[in-house]
């Protein structure tokens, strides 16, 4: 839940301009960087898996809450439909 706390509110575009950033200072220092920094390729399936988990094995107010979550992410990148 914490996980898909830090996910939601993201838009994938964040993460792409982030990993522009580190590439672009370049040395050893960068590559560290993007080996330590969790970086985010496909959100969607991320926050579907977590939200899947929730759904099976949470109470009914983490249930409810992985499933507002979920909305805005979607949301968020107009897939909602």
């Amino acid at each position: 839940m914490i996980k898909l706390s830090y996910l939601y509110y993201k838009n994938d575009s964040t993460y792409t301009k982030i990993k522009k950033r580190i590439e672009a200072k370049g040395g050893e220092a960068a590559e560290s960087l993007l080996r330590n920094v969790y970086m985010c390729e496909n959100s969607h399936e991320q926050v579907k898996k977590i939200v899947d988990l929730v759904q099976t094995n949470g109470q009914p107010k983490m249930r409810v809450k992985a499933t507002l979550l979920q909305v805005y992410h979607l949301a968020l990148h107009n897939k909602v439909t």
